[in-house]
């Protein structure tokens, strides 16, 4: 029985947290966190199991626990990080 487990809580939170962006700055964050991910879990496999992408579907209720979490955690970052830059922009000296 080859059964695919799908977060639908982790999905919302990260849907819900990206839901003030415009669509290109999801489009950076999703790369940006898709990307880092990515690089971080090749980091411990062997050549022939390495990630290109990430995985649609899971069949390891663990493993996709954990990749959602650490995607949730790190688009979070990345948000607070492009927010920071925003309020530095616009922020101006009066001298």
């Amino acid at each position: 029985m080859n059964k695919f487990i799908r977060l639908k809580e982790h999905r919302d939170k990260l849907n819900n947290m990206l839901s003030r962006l415009s669509f290109n700055e999801k489009k950076y964050i999703l790369k940006k966190v898709d990307e880092r991910i990515i690089k971080s879990s090749n980091r411990l496999l062997e050549e022939k199991d390495k990630f290109k992408k990430l995985p649609k579907r899971f069949k390891d209720e663990k493993v996709a626990s954990i990749i959602h979490l650490t995607r949730n955690i790190f688009a979070s970052h990345e948000i607070d990080e492009l927010y920071k830059t925003k309020r530095s922009e616009n922020i101006r000296v009066v001298k």
